[in-house]
């Protein structure tokens, strides 16, 4: 698989031919990507790419042989790449060894760049984890560890970060991590960075149903809001949560057949907040 691109230059009415930015000639998956414009008009992506992967053994048994991943699963790196206009992308390796399919964050504030992804830590721990450029993407710093959550677990959860950045350079990250207890689930975090380091997790969450897929957007001051879907014993609904002033607010809540996979824009003074539910022929719609 390859990661393509095409860009308008007329607000959205057309589109340039897609063009491939990675994996053309590469073997491994890639995918779980991110993008965002930085403060010159250039594009900045980050996706998971399988390129230095094993190659996969097969097992031989009775009818045909069926592949069989490297102990420890198929190895995916993060890979960042950046342009502006019609120049030729500029890509490179952020970081080894990350976790496999849970999807990737990418903003810009001025020169600086940040990217995040789920990462397997000593002991399979996969914690979110935060890498920093200050030279607009160029060169990105050491990964940040945004909070030692503790989730162990020999798989990938298939549930990312997501990332924002306001109008005053400050940035903001929400998550989905497993929170122990006698009957284990997920929840939703909320941090901020504050220098080098990120400010102590913020449950969003109210513990009574199963969230995941969490997105944030924050607006040209320092307000900021998550969303996410989660399931209760009764019904699906989508959970609207904003955070102003560092202050997190009362929650919202949208009901509905099989809402889920929530998104949240902002504007000067309001948000929009858009998700996918069952209509009544079984199929789906955007609300």
């Amino acid at each position: 698989t390859v990661i393509r691109y095409a860009g308008s230059k007329d607000g959205g009415r057309t589109f340039s031919p897609a063009v491939t930015v990675a994996g053309a000639s590469l073997t491994g998956a890639r995918g779980w990507h991110a993008a965002t414009l930085g403060h010159d008009g250039g594009v900045q992506v980050v996706w998971l790419d399988g390129r230095n992967a094993a190659p996969m053994a097969h097992a031989h048994g009775k009818g045909a042989s069926k592949p069989v991943r490297p102990a420890g699963g198929p190895r995916q790196d993060i890979f960042h790449a950046s342009w502006k206009g019609d120049a030729r992308p500029v890509e490179h390796l952020i970081q080894a060894n990350v976790c496999f399919c849970c999807k990737t964050a990418v903003v810009a504030s001025g020169e600086k760049v940040y990217a995040a992804w789920r990462h397997i830590y000593p002991g399979s721990l996969r914690d979110i984890a935060v890498a920093r450029s200050t030279d607009n993407g160029a060169t990105f710093g050491d990964p940040i560890r945004v909070s030692e959550d503790g989730w162990k677990i020999d798989a990938c959860p298939d549930d990312g970060p997501a990332m924002a950045a306001d109008g005053h350079d400050g940035i903001h990250i929400a998550w989905p991590t497993l929170v122990a207890g006698d009957a284990p689930r997920k929840g939703i975090f909320y941090s901020t960075l504050k220098g080098d380091s990120f400010a102590p997790r913020v449950r969003l969450d109210r513990g009574d149903a199963d969230p995941a897929h969490p997105q944030i957007a924050a607006d040209h001051h320092t307000n900021v809001a998550v969303v996410w879907d989660e399931r209760t014993s009764e019904r699906r609904r989508i959970v609207f949560r904003p955070v102003t002033d560092d202050a997190v607010e009362a929650p919202r809540f949208f009901n509905g057949d099989g809402v889920s996979y929530p998104v949240v824009a902002a504007g000067e003074g309001y948000w929009i907040v858009l998700w996918s539910v069952q209509d009544a022929g079984g199929g789906s719609v955007i609300e």
